[in-house]
């Protein structure tokens, strides 16, 4: 395939440029003298269709895609090694994009990749030294108003920055497999605190804890949770886990093994996020959850006049069929929670009911929200 490749990059360029492979399937063109900037795209479209036409090797059809990074003399680079590591810089970026595509290199882009190692760095000593805590989101029956759990999310206490939110600091986290190391310290964390809880004589059914696809495909997972509920004397079905609809998409065979393990524990089990990917309902029959939590997006879509909620009404309407539990994330206005009770959601968190707590702060809210419903009967 690389003999193959080679060739073909070959014939994308005239005589006159240069065409180098540096080692394992990573190749160098190099394009003296270059009319335009323009020009260089220009090339990197035809190595991109050229070798995205199949590889006939072994009688067997193989296809592949390429991601090029695109350096421009002197302005990315006074020196060979500086326009070798900006096009490899842009290469990457490239790749994030979704393969099959090119992108030039800006000096904006080597500042946002000191900016990436950075975080990873802090991230990996925040990781060893206890840096992240947990708020709570309470969620909760519509009709009633009672709250039956909780999620817990989490945030980094960065030691010079203050609380930092998810948002800033998760894609990292993805993308370095720390996110697996972060992801147990949630799993431990939001397990001690729902025994204490418990011991407090806080009324709450289970916590729920998001699992990223890492985390989730770890060999020892279900080990690692059933450590969990042991150390802290907790019920499984106390516990529940949120796992994407992205993660259930690929490698379904594995997904479905590893759920059915998990189920057999006692463990709740919801899908997150869900409308955004692409389960097919044929799939998600096969899979033994609980819970189908609607994605913030189409909750956001429910207008004040109650227009706008066609799909999530629509995936309320399908959760139910299969016999399943339906709560709604992201609800803030009344209109929301009104749409989401005729859709018979049978729980609903959101900005409308509570932002994200710490744990004492919750366990008052709890108490309060319990203490305002008996007054009220």
């Amino acid at each position: 395939m690389l003999r193959e490749a080679a060739a073909r990059l070959r014939q994308c360029v005239r005589e006159s440029d240069t065409v180098a492979r540096l080692g394992g399937d990573e190749f160098t063109i190099l394009i003296n003298p270059l009319p335009s900037a323009k020009a260089a795209g220009t090339v990197a479209e035809h190595v991109i269709a050229a070798l995205s036409e199949p590889f006939l090797i072994d009688k067997v059809e193989n296809v592949v895609t390429a991601s090029i990074g695109i350096t421009m003399y002197p302005s990315d680079g006074a020196s060979a090694e500086e326009l070798m590591r900006n096009a490899d810089t842009a290469m990457y970026r490239a790749k994030d994009g979704g393969r099959g595509t090119y992108v030039y290199f800006e000096e904006a882009m080597n500042a946002e990749a000191v900016k990436r190692s950075t975080l990873e760095r802090e991230l990996r000593r925040a990781i060893s030294e206890q840096q992240f805590i947990l708020h709570y989101q309470p969620q909760v029956d519509p009709r009633t108003g009672r709250v039956h759990a909780v999620e817990a999310l989490v945030r980094w206490r960065h030691p010079e920055r203050g609380v930092v939110a998810p948002g800033q600091f998760i894609a990292v986290a993805e993308e370095t497999g720390l996110i697996a190391a972060i992801g147990h310290i949630v799993l431990v964390e939001a397990c001690a605190q729902f025994r204490a809880w418990r011991d407090q004589g806080v009324d709450l059914e289970y916590v729920a804890v998001n699992v990223s696809s890492r985390q989730f495909r770890q060999p020892n997972f279900v080990e690692t949770v059933e450590a969990a509920l042991r150390t802290n004397a907790m019920q499984a079905e106390c516990l529940e886990l949120e796992i994407t609809e992205g993660v259930l998409v690929d490698g379904a065979d594995t997904v479905v093994d590893m759920l059915v393990r998990l189920k057999s524990l006692g463990v709740r089990i919801a899908i997150d996020d869900f409308g955004t990917g692409y389960s097919s309902m044929s799939y998600l029959e096969r899979l033994p959850f609980d819970t189908l939590k609607i994605d913030i997006l189409f909750i956001r879509k429910i207008r004040d006049d109650g227009e706008g909620g066609t799909i999530a009404a629509t995936i309320a309407a399908m959760a139910h069929a299969l016999g399943k539990k339906v709560v709604a994330e992201g609800a803030e206005t009344q209109a929301q929670i009104d749409f989401l009770c005729k859709c018979d959601c049978e729980l609903v968190q959101g900005y409308f009911y509570s932002r994200p707590l710490p744990g004492e702060e919750l366990a008052a809210f709890v108490s309060q929200v319990a203490e305002t419903r008996s007054a009220s009967a």
